[in-house]
């Protein structure tokens, strides 16, 4: 990093992960306006060969972001020696001390300090412009030859495609018009990407993807495909050229990534993540495998990659379940909503002035009168049963659709616990029963909370904090006629006030966001709304370890 800023902007979140020393950990980021702005943080092994690590980490983060510093533990309050840098990467170096936290600038022999800029990291990376395309190699050969053949048919490529931005300029490695030509008022727009067409350089106005095909005399011979999606970030005041260069770099290291884990499979295909509290992509290449559903076949492979990334261990983050499209979204009226309470900006509000603990992941709303059934007085558990489902489907604990009222109620049937006329019925169902098919349909556990009158709930307080700290799933709350999905509490443990975060399943009206928001259908609930005179079974589904 030539000529590095003075300044440095990294967010909190960020310090809090460097806390505590995780094998060697290295800073990913961007200069931008004049400052480095680190972006996130990814960790290598100790004692691995640092240029091996540095090409595999290059490799999951887009071409435009780079590896911009690294990290030093001092186990006490003192000045900084040139010792302490001795096997340290050059760039921006943070300085972690007990109750302080420093950054310098190195080069190899030298260092000074460098200011922390209080700025937000989030809005300066949003000046960054994401391109992504596609790009389809395909062609036949033998075993042995796939590597000369796949360089060949890169090198024809590189010779005839040219890249179409926005679809409106023809990018050259030679072109210095900049990105902001083709941009409204010159700006990044507000979703920060932009679609890149690969083209024919012969053929600029149509749209295509090339794939490469080759067709052998040899009856030996195998087909071969790679799905490849390349990305980079630039800014709009880039030119063509820094764009083009950046695509085809992108390009060529997701053909060595498939390379280097090809092994026997015939079929390569990029997918990018964006996990939890990673604000860019990550980038992965995968043998596309259809005999495995599971994705058995590259879980030792995630796991290598969680452990760099500081992610989970126990929940899926890098599945193709996550993978980040760039399709328009959907505008279906009838589509079912997502992340309620986040929509609703209700996991920031607090009324108690507790701590929250709140649902962990994504889920859909489940309500009455969806999907043409009409069980809008008896269906209510079925329906907070089924937003549990989404949670599982969408953490990507399991492939399978999330069960109807129907195959809830054969389920049932099936395992003993109902009679065949409950097929059908308007029959209620309740914690235990959701329990049991929760285990049926995908193998999760669950543990059931006993609360022999509503005046208890206040005792179940730091249990159901520690369930959404630990597990993170949404609970089904049973009691009376009536059934609830909760979705996170609110505890202050001094003053012993409390909210429960609710998401009703009574609710019969359209997907309307704002409609649910002011009718309190999704909202913080004082302790009124477990009945004295009730009992209650609460499901709590136990999150599977799994990656």
């Amino acid at each position: 990093w030539e000529g590095m800023s003075n300044s440095v902007v990294v967010d909190e979140n960020i310090l809090s992960q460097l806390s505590v020393k995780d094998g060697t950990q290295l800073l990913i980021g961007v200069q931008d306006e004049g400052i480095i702005v680190i972006l996130s943080v990814v960790r290598s092994p100790e004692g691995s060969d640092p240029k091996q690590e540095e090409e595999i980490i290059r490799s999951l983060v887009p071409i435009g972001l780079d590896i911009v510093g690294s990290v030093i533990h001092l186990s006490e309050d003192r000045e900084v020696q040139s010792s302490d840098l001795r096997s340290v990467r050059q760039g921006i170096v943070v300085v972690i001390k007990p109750g302080k936290t420093e950054f310098i600038s190195w080069d190899g022999t030298n260092f000074r300090p460098i200011n922390q800029t209080k700025k937000n990291p989030s809005e300066l990376f949003r000046s960054q412009l994401l391109l992504h395309s596609n790009l389809i190699l395909a062609f036949s050969c033998s075993k042995s030859d796939v590597d000369r053949r796949l360089a060949e048919e890169l090198a024809k490529v590189k010779k005839s495609v040219g890249f179409l931005f926005g679809g409106k300029k023809l990018g050259s490695f030679d072109d210095t018009n900049t990105i902001a030509s083709i941009l409204p008022g010159g700006r990044v727009p507000q979703d920060a990407k932009l679609a890149v067409e690969i083209v024919q350089r012969h053929r600029q106005a149509e749209k295509m993807t090339p794939i490469i095909t080759y067709n052998p005399s040899n009856d030996t011979d195998q087909s071969f495909a790679f799905h490849l999606k390349p990305i980079c970030y630039v800014s709009a005041t880039s030119t063509f050229a820094i764009a083009t260069q950046r695509l085809w770099q992108s390009i060529e290291d997701q053909v060595r990534s498939a390379q280097k884990i090809r092994g026997q499979h015939s079929d390569m295909r990029t997918h990018h993540f964006q996990p939890a509290k990673f604000p860019h992509l990550i980038t992965l290449v995968y043998p596309e495998i259809p005999s495995d559903p599971s994705e058995d076949a590259t879980a030792e492979m995630r796991k290598m990659y969680h452990r760099r990334l500081g992610l989970p261990m126990n929940r899926p983050q890098l599945r193709k379940t996550f993978e980040v499209t760039f399709e328009s979204p959907s505008t279906n009226a009838s589509e079912k909503l997502k992340d309620v309470h986040i929509s609703l900006n209700l996991q920031n509000s607090s009324a108690v002035g507790g701590e929250k603990s709140l649902v962990s992941g994504s889920y859909l709303y489940f309500h009455y009168l969806q999907d043409k059934m009409k069980d809008d007085g008896w269906g209510c558990a079925y329906r907070s049963m089924q937003t549990i489902c989404s949670w599982i489907q969408l953490q990507g604990f399991t492939q399978a659709q999330v069960p109807t009222i129907p195959e809830i109620q054969k389920a049932l049937v099936e395992m003993g616990d109902k009679e065949k006329n409950f097929v059908g019925s308007s029959q209620w169902i309740g914690a235990i029963e959701i329990s049991m098919c929760l285990q049926h349909f995908f193998g999760i556990d669950s543990n059931i909370m006993h609360i022999s009158s509503g005046s208890e709930i206040s005792t179940k307080l730091p249990e159901l904090s520690r369930h959404f700290k630990t597990q993170g799933s949404p609970v089904m709350i049973g009691g009376g006629v009536l059934a609830y999905t909760l979705l996170g509490v609110d505890w202050n443990e001094e003053t012993g006030d409390a909210r429960f975060l609710i998401l009703d399943p009574h609710y019969t009206g359209a997907e309307n966001l704002s409609v649910i928001g002011s009718k309190g259908w999704c909202a913080w609930k004082t302790s009124d709304l477990f009945l004295k005179n009730s009992f209650y079974n609460l499901c709590l589904p136990q999150t599977p370890n799994a990656i």
